[in-house]
């Protein structure tokens, strides 16, 4: 077959050329392969692109007064401390700590690094500036960039480390941009692939609108029964059976509590 001369390598389901190939499909002057586009295409998709995924990620109102927090949108990340460092960069995509700090394994013996307010770690810092040793105090606090750049956050340490540390906590993540060369994949995985996609084709075609809600929908409800946690903890209220103890007072049976029992 004369196509088999030719072969071409198909772009990641979900990724940003897959969504520019679905996207072109839509409008025969423009076609499925991102490589033939005039510039003003190109930059007319990226905008469809971004737009469609962050009006998912924030979601918009389903007319039912439903609002939802994505549980992808929080995740785990790790700071390394340098000794005599007080502030640290927040990755760009941070939308702000939950909790608190811990230290790693490797730095065990150490206790939770707690959660403060700006001012509060100012004012330790004035007390006495020349205190080194391992954090136990932070804050975040947004920098001040002038309008010149998109605003982040800052990581404000108490004590300034005296070592390097590494430093895991959870964040909620602000999602960023989308783009071809470093980052080619939105948030949510493959199960918001088909979401994105509707929500992008719904504001080039309106029409398509009723098939983005539902993409939605059906988006937010495995969002909810895939995301929760099976085990819950112990019971021991003794009760019912519960936990059992031999005759010396250990307790021998702690049964799990789940979400369906």
């Amino acid at each position: 077959m004369v196509g088999r001369a030719y072969p071409r390598k198909r772009p990641e389901y979900g990724s940003y050329r897959w969504y520019q190939s679905q996207l072109g499909r839509m409008d025969a002057q423009v076609g499925p392969d991102p490589a033939t586009w005039e510039a003003g295409a190109v930059e007319f998709y990226h905008d469809i692109i971004n737009r469609g995924a962050m009006r998912v990620y924030f979601m918009d109102d389903l007319s039912d007064g439903f609002s939802h927090k994505w549980k992808f949108l929080r995740v785990r990340f790790t700071i390394q401390t340098t000794s005599g460092k007080q502030d640290y960069q927040l990755p760009d995509d941070c939308g702000g700590i939950v909790g608190n700090l811990a230290f790693d394994s490797s730095d065990s013996g150490y206790s939770t690094i707690y959660k403060s307010a700006p001012e509060e770690i100012l004012k330790w810092r004035s007390i006495n500036t020349n205190v080194s040793s391992y954090p136990e105090r932070f804050a975040e606090e947004f920098t001040d960039d002038g309008g010149l750049t998109s605003q982040g956050r800052r990581l404000m340490l108490w004590p300034s480390p005296d070592a390097s540390y590494t430093l895991n906590g959870e964040m909620d993540v602000t999602p960023v941009e989308m783009n071809e060369d470093t980052r080619p994949f939105g948030y949510g995985g493959r199960p918001l692939v088909e979401t994105l996609l509707a929500s992008m084709m719904a504001i080039v075609s309106p029409e398509l609108d009723e098939l983005y809600r539902r993409r939605l929908r059906a988006a937010v409800q495995y969002d909810e029964s895939h995301a929760l946690p099976e085990f819950l903890g112990k019971n021991l209220n003794g009760r019912k059976g519960w936990m059992r103890a031999r005759e010396d007072g250990r307790f021998t049976e702690f049964n799990p509590v789940t979400y369906s029992g």
